[in-house]
């Protein structure tokens, strides 16, 4: 059961052509998302994910970027229809549901808190406990990354989703937990030869480019933490055989932004030499 202002009919998404609906675009959602946000909401403010569980497919997450804050969910969507986060858990119960096993039935509202009601977080499935019912109630204990601000905050939390034997969700604490803070460090690691702080100097030209580098991936990752270092040899102005160290177990894709930002420093022409350079995601509880 839905109450009409937590329902809203997304009727652009009904041209679409197919028996199985795409994942709607945000032009499609615009007008539903202003509706239930209570005021005009620009296409650039609004976030769209799509669970990657079989079980789930055909559901969608709708947010809203909250300044600084990053996307905050506001409906979740299916067959066109939007539904508050609140009440759309209760389109479980169908007749699928009444032949699963209690182990399944957890497993299914476990998995929508996680890729449904944390589709904007960094949701921690290794951290999170065992789904319990009570006879009237589920808890769902979930362990998740929130992000805070633009400059690394994040919220670690530990809580847990109450369910009503109806499928409602009536508790879901938020915005609490442990607070962290997360940096990029910029430092020479190895260096024989060559002055390290002239290499510093030369790397700030291209600063953006790097800290981009280190935002992005912190956006992918909430967790981002440690270190990747990146061996370089500089020689005529120019950064050469550039590579990230085997034995860091770093995020790839980090480390091969760095070194396509890096082949694009120019360096004085009388620094010469090899070195290894860290560029470190240092993340901090942050003191009360």
């Amino acid at each position: 059961m839905r109450s009409a202002t937590a329902t809203f009919l997304i009727t652009a998404l009904m041209c679409l052509s197919g028996s199985a609906l795409a994942q709607p675009s945000i032009e499609d959602v615009q007008p539903s998302v202003s509706e239930a946000y209570g005021k005009a909401v620009p296409e650039q403010a609004i976030c769209i994910a799509s669970p990657t569980n079989e079980a789930l497919v055909g559901w969608t997450a709708i947010g809203v970027t909250q300044r600084r804050a990053g996307c905050r969910l506001l409906l979740l969507m299916k067959d066109g229809v939007g539904y508050a986060p609140e009440e759309a858990s209760a389109l479980l119960i169908d007749s699928d549901w009444s032949q699963m096993s209690a182990a399944d039935q957890a497993q299914r509202l476990q998995d929508w808190s996680h890729e449904l009601l944390l589709a904007f977080d960094h949701p921690l499935r290794h951290a999170s406990g065992n789904v319990s019912r009570d006879g009237t109630s589920w808890s769902v204990p979930l362990t998740f990354v929130q992000r805070v601000d633009r400059a690394g905050g994040t919220l670690y939390t530990e809580t847990s989703y109450t369910f009503d034997k109806d499928l409602r969700l009536i508790s879901a604490p938020r915005d609490q937990g442990l607070a962290f803070n997360t940096r990029m460090l910029s430092n020479p690691y190895r260096a024989q030869g060559i002055d390290p702080e002239r290499v510093r100097a030369a790397l700030y030209t291209k600063g953006r480019a790097l800290e981009d580098c280190f935002d992005n991936a912190w956006e992918r990752d909430l967790e981002l933490s440690g270190p990747v270092r990146i061996q370089m040899t500089i020689a005529g102005g120019s950064a050469n055989a550039l590579g990230v160290v085997a034995e860091d177990n770093s995020d790839e894709q980090l480390g091969q932004c760095y070194v396509r930002a890096l082949r694009r420093v120019t360096f004085p022409s009388d620094v010469e030499g090899t070195l290894i350079w860290s560029f470190t995601a240092d993340r901090r509880t942050v003191s009360p």
